[in-house]
């Protein structure tokens, strides 16, 4: 890894992860500051991945054309825009001007992670992709780790001021965003074209991806784990303030960072671990111990705040392990497959409103049961994956 590119690539997806993890460090201010309901706040994760529905395909069909380095590029002057439009949403106290800002920031990272994922598999020798992706996935990880407790103290309201200020931890991570774009022409970036400049609709992409099982299987996998991750990650702040009046969003802060720290050791981890297993069996392994580990969260079984904390470590690997198998040995139509498992990604918008509505009938905990569901289907793609990759017409 010693590939000045991926490097810089990887301190991309650092701010990426801050601006994930952004999503839930606003949730309990957001829901307190408009008055709203958990469903109603769960509108931050729904706009945030309704990008992914429609916007892959013309992603890479523009990837195509321009190539991966110009995409990059793109992506990240749109993430800057998006990141300064939460001034004025805080300026006139609109929720729907930032839920607007949400949008615009998930549209740069949407390009991001069409392009930047493959782009990444590119810098390398086939025989490591799947390394290079958990590489800079790290990174991301990291992004996580880090803005609980700093976007916290960024946000929280002080004795001078009231009110929470949540555009500020984006203007800080928009001017992060603005020094790595400088990077990008000083350091020497590939650009990297497809072979083929040819322009795919949406029917022919999904006419084609039939060749290939395990890149079907895996984008229904992706749909069903991001899903749970956002849920778990939206609620987890909740989970603890719903459950003791005596637990400060503060605390809550320090316990998500702590969960976020696990998955930056269970990224590392992951990318020793697939020197020793296939991707497809650490999947499987992993969703085992996940569903053991929500039922006992929902359930209440054991109390310790340690149990919930401890999921990070276990779901980490899951993304660029999955992204990983489903475009694995696509040759000419990555880019395209690629497209396909980051419309996946949409199952952040579906899950967590479903998880709201439960948190507001049942309790935050009891909708934990909800990830469960999501993670058979993920370890199942792990039980089936060598045969779909072996079945490929």
């Amino acid at each position: 890894m010693k590939n000045p590119a991926l490097w810089l690539l990887g301190f991309i997806f650092l701010i990426v992860g801050a601006l994930f993890c952004m999503n839930d460090v606003i949730f309990p201010y957001v829901k307190d500051y408009y008055k709203l309901s958990y469903f109603q706040t769960s509108f931050i994760q729904w706009t945030f991945y309704l990008v992914y529905l429609p916007f892959p395909f013309f992603i890479s069909n523009f990837v195509n054309k321009f190539g991966y380095k110009i995409t990059i590029i793109l992506s990240i002057l749109i993430t800057i825009i998006g990141s300064i439009v939460f001034y004025p949403s805080f300026l006139f106290s609109s929720y729907s001007l930032l839920l607007l800002s949400i949008f615009v920031i998930s549209l740069g990272i949407t390009i991001l992670n069409v392009a930047a994922n493959p782009y990444s598999v590119l810098l390398g020798t086939p025989e490591q992709s799947q390394l290079r992706i958990n590489f800079v996935q790290v990174f991301a990880r990291i992004g996580y780790a880090i803005t609980p407790i700093l976007g916290n103290f960024l946000v929280k309201p002080t004795a001078d001021n009231n009110n929470p200020t949540i555009y500020l931890p984006y203007l800080v991570l928009s001017l992060f965003f603005g020094i790595i774009l400088i990077l990008f022409f000083i350091i020497k970036m590939p650009s990297f074209k497809t072979e083929t400049n040819e322009k795919m609709s949406f029917k022919s992409i999904l006419v084609y991806s039939k060749k290939y099982p395990h890149l079907i299987f895996g984008s229904v996998a992706m749909f069903f784990y991001v899903g749970a991750e956002a849920s778990t990650a939206s609620y987890f702040i909740s989970y603890f303030t719903d459950k003791d009046s005596k637990i400060t969003i503060d605390i809550a802060s320090q316990y998500l960072t702590w969960y976020n720290i696990l998955a930056g050791f269970g990224g590392f981890a992951g990318m020793y671990v697939l020197k020793l297993v296939s991707g497809s069996r650490l999947i499987t392994i992993l969703s085992f111990i996940l569903i053991m580990i929500y039922g006992l969260v929902a359930f209440q079984v054991l109390q310790s705040e340690w149990l919930i904390i401890s999921l990070g470590l276990f779901i980490a690997p899951m993304f660029p392990t999955i992204y990983g198998l489903s475009i694995e040995k696509l040759h000419n139509f990555t880019i395209h497959g690629a497209a396909l498992v980051s419309i996946a990604i949409f199952g952040g918008a579906v899950f967590p409103p479903m998880q709201g509505i439960i948190a507001d009938n049942y309790g935050v905990a009891f909708s934990y049961l909800l990830p469960i569901i999501c993670f058979i289907v993920v370890g199942l793609y792990g039980i089936c994956f060598e045969n779909l990759l072996n079945s490929n017409k």
